[in-house]
């Protein structure tokens, strides 16, 4: 006969076995897609800090050269000596990483407010394009945004010295002063400042003087 006798009571005990089997697997947990994509997020932004922070690090090192730079806007920055420097937007200012060491020097491209930390035995210098400016302790700003015509310097506190150091020519500014630098017949000349807004791009501040109200 083709008719078999199961066992029930094995065939369950076998379906028992099999069931205890299957519980004690550790479960494969796949985590969600959105934590995945966070993950790889943040372990990019970590790799990018890290790469950043290499760069400038083997630039200072290999350069000898800390860059300070104002973009599409303006920045602010304090430097190792505690002096802070304003940089108006598209300049930029380099200085040595001996900076308040050796020297106090520092090279401006465009338009920067300095307020700087006195310090009598090392002057504060910056150098824009062949104009050198000399402080011990002040505040004042430079404007080389177009050195090819000329260079600005105006005084805000303290006294400031103002060199042509090709021809040597020199002229001293006090609070209120404006020494302008002539590049075609590389004269320098001090006159009082007239513009009460030469500071307007820092402070945000514009002053109206003798301008009637429909015109202000």
């Amino acid at each position: 006969s083709f008719y078999r006798k199961t066992d029930t009571k094995a065939e369950w005990k076998k379906l028992e076995n099999r069931l205890d089997r299957a519980e004690t697997k550790t479960p494969v947990l796949y985590p969600d897609r959105n934590v995945r994509t966070l993950v790889f997020r943040i372990a990019a932004i970590l790799i990018i800090a890290f790469l950043t922070g290499f760069a400038v690090r083997y630039l200072i090192h290999e350069t000898g050269t800390i860059r300070y730079t104002a973009d599409a806007a303006v920045q602010e920055y304090i430097l190792p000596d505690g002096s802070t420097v304003t940089l108006n937007s598209d300049s930029k200012l380099t200085c040595s990483k001996k900076f308040n060491k050796d020297n106090r020097s520092v090279t401006l491209s465009g338009e920067a407010y300095f307020d700087v930390s006195r310090n009598e035995n090392l002057p504060f210098t910056v150098h824009a394009a062949g104009i050198e400016v000399t402080v011990l302790g002040t505040a004042f700003t430079v404007d080389a945004r177009h050195p090819e015509t000329g260079i600005s310097v105006v005084v805000d506190r303290g006294k400031v010295s103002m060199a042509d150091t090709k021809h040597h020519n020199e002229v001293i500014l006090t609070p209120g002063k404006e020494g302008l630098w002539n590049a075609q017949t590389r004269q320098l000349a001090a006159h009082q400042i007239s513009d009460p807004n030469y500071l307007a791009w820092k402070t945000r501040h514009i002053v109206f003087r003798d301008v009637p109200l429909n015109q202000g």
